[in-house]
């Protein structure tokens, strides 16, 4: 992700914040922009460290294992970044392997929807809400 300052001056957060991958929140919205009008916005963190090519960290089993990569699950997370990108936690993000989309509403909340367990979670405010098929027949 770039930031370009006013001066024209360009900034990637990736190198600032030390991330291999930043995502937006709330890019696809219909319900608000990704950036409040003072230029903050909610960005997923993923806790891979950035590098310029990809590096090749092997497991225990040796090179003919599949590559690892270096993975730091302190800063796997949703953060509020600022136009000086500076980052504040505010919740835990789900795990990839769910592959969830992301949704934020009009106040700001982060929320996932798990078709398969039927559970709705709020991120923002560590809520979580699962209706059974026989509650949502009803």
């Amino acid at each position: 992700m770039a930031l370009m300052d006013p001066e024209g001056n360009i900034r990637l957060a990736n190198e600032v914040w030390n991330e291999q991958d930043v995502s937006p929140v709330g890019l696809g919205s219909p319900t608000r922009n990704a950036a409040d009008r003072d230029g903050r916005m909610v960005v997923r963190l993923y806790g891979q460290p950035f590098t310029e090519e990809k590096s090749i960290v092997y497991g225990a089993g040796g090179p003919w294992m599949s590559p690892v990569e270096p993975f730091d699950p302190d800063k796997d997370g949703f953060y509020e970044a600022t136009p000086e990108l500076k980052l504040k936690r505010l919740a835990k993000a789900p795990d990839r392997q769910d592959d969830l989309k992301l949704y934020r509403d009009s106040q700001g909340d982060i929320y996932t929807i798990h078709r398969y367990s039927n559970t709705l979670t709020n991120w923002t405010q560590n809520r979580t809400k699962t209706w059974t098929d026989l509650e949502l027949l009803k």
